[in-house]
């Protein structure tokens, strides 16, 4: 006798719980708290699965984010597409980051918009403190090195005088 499989959509939303507020996944989870829908053999992440049955795709490149912060939330209208950056900033904004509260680096320097490096994993820099990391990486590195530092700023030298003689040659009526 041919087993019957009931369709995605009964089998998906037939393990969620509705709230008042979000919908929760009851059933499986991942180790991080999101919830895991098993569909064609592979394990998927319940609140894109969800996404995809209400919004039909997924743009490439782009994460199922939650704007209720809830891991276990698969509510289509508590989701929205955004790019890694996006998602780490909405992390940041509403302080759910472990560092995020700190309002100053180690070094005392300010995490404004114009003196903060974020990066696709969600972590910051100060900007400050890494122009004094190149800055002072360049100095070792002319002091460890002098003769290759020498012979870049000599071959350099010879091409700026070369650009400037050919545009000056260009120019000349």
């Amino acid at each position: 006798m041919a087993s019957v499989t009931r369709p995605i959509e009964a089998r998906f939303w037939g393990k969620v719980e509705k709230t008042e507020t979000c919908w929760l996944w009851k059933a499986s989870c991942f180790h991080d708290g999101y919830g895991m829908f098993k569909d064609a053999g592979k394990n998927k992440r319940a609140h894109r699965v969800a996404w995809l049955l209400a919004h039909g795709s997924i743009d490439q490149d782009l994460l199922v984010c939650h704007s209720c912060d809830v891991p276990r939330c698969v509510r289509p209208d508590h989701l929205f597409q955004g790019t890694v950056s996006d998602n780490a900033r909405d992390c940041v904004k509403k302080k759910r980051q472990r560092n995020s509260r700190k309002t100053h680096c180690p070094k005392g320097h300010p995490y404004s918009d114009e003196n903060t490096r974020m990066y696709r994993e969600g972590t910051r820099d100060c900007g400050e403190c890494l122009r004094t990391k190149v800055r002072l990486a360049n100095r070792k590195r002319r002091l460890e090195h002098p003769e290759q530092v020498k012979a870049y700023m000599r071959e350099w030298k010879l091409k700026h005088k070369q650009d400037q003689d050919r545009r000056a040659k260009q120019y000349a009526v």
